[in-house]
C-alpha cells in the first residue's frame, strides 16, 4: 500500500472519528482549539517567514494519572495546498511540558518533571510554527492537519511509551493580508 493511501485513509479514520478539530485515541482526546497563520514572529522578517500559532486541548480519557510532554521536533501543521510549518524553537510551546527527545529513552530520565494530567482532566496549550516562505503568499486556507508525538508516562505504574498526536482537517483562518 502506497504512503499517500496510508495517509488519506488515517485522514479519513481520524475525520470520521469525532467532531472536526478533534481526535479521540482511547488514552487521550485531542482538540484543536484554533489555527492561526499570521506573520508577526518575534526577530524574524515578516517577508522571509510565516507563523501559524495552533491552540491544542488535551484530555486524558484513560483511567490514570500521567505525565506528558511533547517531543518538540515532532509537531507539524499541513495545511490545504500542501505547506508545512513546523516548530520555530523549543521557546514556541506553552503549557505543555517539551523534550527535546525521539525515543522513549531520550525522554525517560527527564519524565519526573514533565506536566501531570489526571483522568477526566484536561490542559490547554499553545505552539508556534514557522515555514520560509521567502516573500511568497500562501493563498486562501480552509483546513490544516495537525501531527506529533507525546511522550506518555503513568504517574503510578511506570509504563512509559509513544503516543501520536493527531488532528486531521481542523479549521484555519489566514490573518495575512
Amino acid at each position: 500500500m502506497s504512503k499517500l493511501v496510508v495517509v488519506a485513509l488515517l485522514a479519513s479514520a481520524l475525520t470520521a472519528s469525532g467532531a472536526q478539530g478533534t481526535n479521540e485515541t482511547g488514552q487521550f482526546e485531542y482538540r484543536i482549539t484554533r489555527v492561526d497563520i499570521h506573520n508577526r514572529l518575534p526577530g524574524v522578517h515578516p517577508n522571509t517567514w510565516t507563523g501559524a500559532t495552533v491552540g491544542l486541548a488535551i484530555k486524558n480519557t484513560g483511567d490514570v494519572p500521567v505525565q506528558i510532554a511533547l517531543l518538540i521536533e515532532s509537531i507539524k501543521l499541513q495545511i490545504d495546498g500542501g505547506v508545512e510549518f513546523t516548530r520555530l524553537s523549543k521557546e514556541s510551546v506553552s503549557g505543555l511540558a517539551i523534550c527535546r527527545g525521539y525515543t522513549v529513552a531520550d525522554c525517560g530520565p527527564l519524565s519526573k518533571d514533565f506536566t501531570v494530567l489526571r483522568p477526566g482532566r484536561s490542559i490547554t496549550a499553545s505552539a508556534t510554527l514557522a515555514v520560509r516562505m521567502n516573500g511568497q503568499e500562501i493563498g486562501p486556507v480552509k483546513w490544516g492537519n495537525v501531527s506529533g508525538t507525546l511522550f506518555v508516562r503513568e504517574t503510578e505504574g511506570g509504563k512509559v511509551w509513544l503516543e501520536p498526536l493527531t488532528v486531521a482537517e481542523t479549521p484555519v483562518v489566514n490573518n495575512i493580508r
